[in-house]
């Protein structure tokens, strides 16, 4: 048996990204908004890749830092750049200490964690 999209699938794909893309560009333009939901069942690391690509087409000599491991605030340290608007995305989980560590080290940084809000919602969450 042999699975065929429709054209009203790709449409709807369409939309969905369009949606999305509104989405991320509002969360980015309003520094009052602190929480950016995605779409169910897509993971918040998915989620984090897309804003992290909204802000490279919007500026692309920002310099983007992924956080997978926060074990080493020196490797962090290293990888920032004062030259440069810096963002900081934590895509592991991360306790309460070691995010203030971050946010007090890095006070010019705008740093967004990701997090799953139920086992289908990811959300990003803006901490500066």
């Amino acid at each position: 048996m042999r699975t065929v999209l429709s054209s009203n699938h790709s449409i709807i794909r369409m939309r969905d990204r369009d949606r999305m893309k509104k989405r991320v560009d509002s969360f980015l333009s309003d520094p009052n908004a602190g929480t950016l939901t995605g779409d169910r069942r897509t993971g918040s690391g998915p989620l984090l890749d897309t804003v992290a690509d909204r802000i490279i087409s919007d500026d692309p000599d920002a310099n983007i830092v992924r956080i997978y491991k926060t074990d080493d605030i020196d490797l962090i340290r290293s990888v920032v750049d004062d030259r440069k608007k810096n963002h900081i995305l934590i895509y592991c989980r991360i306790d309460d200490g070691e995010l203030n560590d971050i946010m007090i080290t890095f006070p010019d940084a705008h740093v967004y964690r990701g997090q799953e809000l139920c086992h289908q919602l990811p959300a990003c969450v803006r901490e500066s």
